[in-house]
């Protein structure tokens, strides 16, 4: 939260003597016009009294409205309360600003602390990953070993029911030379076979896969292997500098929050004692009205 007001000494800012003086006079004057209209009221017990009561009356009044408008008092009022509201919205915009750096930080701040968690259980995972794409490594190797067995398995090269010589160079034609081009759709789409063949040559292709047995003692080849350990190890790397990089940037960033705010306290400071100080001054007008006759009374004796 922005910082407390805090006790301000402040030397309110005095009227000019011109106004001062007049706006005393327009006081007292106002007064004396005053008492006229007691007096005028007077008309009702004694009528004979409103022929001087009524003519000082109206004097008084006209001399009294005169002055008030001519007095400079009124502008002069008006300006310090204008100056009293700029002030107060220059302390609210400064608060304001406050409570918005402070939101701005706490949001960079979680933001870098979120990314230092990922990076961390990232860290923490990445044997389990790379375990998991090894895995995916040595099924792939299986199915590579499978692809190239039935790519080995020729069909000129196997007596096959109902596939006589001619269909095999049928066949061979339109690109299904071995096991591993054996597709149900593809077959079925060379002329002249029909379902029944398709369906020999696709139990064919089945009996060949299960003769198949991987040899697994060949495992993933030691390139692909070396591959995947300097993936994953430039990877811890990338993470590992971010969290070595992290405590320097969560401490520039409270740094940065801490200066802006000092700035802002300093403003936020000098904006209350510019407030203190309007708000004495437009108490001081209304003061000016409070003192005007004994100031007057006291000048003339």
């Amino acid at each position: 939260a922005p910082p407390p007001p805090r006790a301000v000494k402040v030397q309110p800012t005095p009227p000019p003597p011109a106004i001062e003086s007049a706006q005393s006079l327009a006081t007292m004057v106002g007064v004396v016009a005053l008492a006229s209209l007691a007096a005028t009221s007077g008309m009702l017990l004694l009528p004979e009294s409103g022929y001087i009561s009524v003519p000082m009356f109206a004097v008084f009044a006209l001399w009294w409205l005169g002055l008030f408008l001519t007095s400079g008092h009124r502008p002069e009022r008006n300006r310090r309360s204008k100056v009293l509201r700029v002030r107060r919205g220059q302390l609210r915009q400064l608060q304001t600003g406050w409570n918005m750096v402070v939101s701005r930080a706490d949001m960079q701040f979680k933001g870098l602390q979120k990314e230092l968690l990922t990076a961390r259980d990232q860290i923490a995972r990445l044997k389990d990953l790379h375990d998991v794409e090894l895995r995916k490594l040595s099924r792939e190797m299986v199915e590579r070993q499978q692809t190239a067995y039935l790519q080995s398995k020729f069909i000129s090269d196997h007596k096959i029911e109902s596939i006589s010589v001619g269909r095999k160079a049928t066949l061979a034609s339109y690109g299904i030379e071995t096991a591993y081009d054996i597709e149900y759709n593809r077959v079925l789409g060379v002329p002249g076979l029909g379902p029944q063949v398709t369906n020999i040559l696709c139990a064919w292709r089945t009996e060949m896969l299960r003769q198949f047995t991987p040899n697994r003692a060949l495992g993933v080849p030691l390139t692909e292997r070396q591959a995947l350990l300097m993936k994953y190890a430039q990877v811890r790397q990338q993470l590992e500098v971010k969290l070595r990089r992290g405590p320097k940037q969560l401490r520039d960033v409270d740094a940065a929050l801490q200066a802006q705010l000092a700035q802002l306290a300093r403003q936020i400071d000098e904006a209350q004692q510019a407030l203190a100080q309007a708000e004495a001054d437009v108490a001081v007008m209304a003061e000016t009205r409070g003192r005007g006759v004994g100031r007057l009374l006291g000048r003339d004796r």
